[in-house]
């Protein structure tokens, strides 16, 4: 008994990581690479596997610089993502990032363009 109970609880535990492994591969932003920098950023289109954080760095110099802006997200396909900028400095471009549980699932770099 014990040994099934060991691997059955093995078997769940592969099941859920893998559960897990391919919705992350799930996650995406939309297809434009240009956004319009201002006091907030609107992304058309967001797919998280959960519940999760949306962040936006500066990108000058192809580095992850200042955080800009955060903003809660629920798993799924959200449309129309809007993140207000605390501190939009000029920048050419910029890093968004999705986090579920404590782990980066998706980034993109993009372009800003003026308002």
């Amino acid at each position: 008994m014990k040994k099934f109970t060991l691997a059955a609880a093995a078997a769940a535990t592969m099941i859920a990581s893998s559960a897990f492994a391919l919705s992350s591969a799930d996650a995406y932003f939309d297809e434009t690479d240009n956004v319009v920098l201002g006091s907030e950023i609107t992304l058309e289109t967001v797919m998280a596997p959960a519940d999760g954080v949306i962040s936006i760095y500066d990108y000058s110099g192809n580095e992850q610089g200042a955080l800009l802006g955060t903003d809660l997200i629920d798993g799924g396909l959200t449309s129309n993502v809007v993140v207000d900028i605390d501190d939009y400095a000029t920048t050419d471009q910029i890093l968004v990032t999705l986090t579920v549980d404590g782990e980066v699932v998706a980034s993109k770099t993009m372009y800003t363009t003026d308002m």
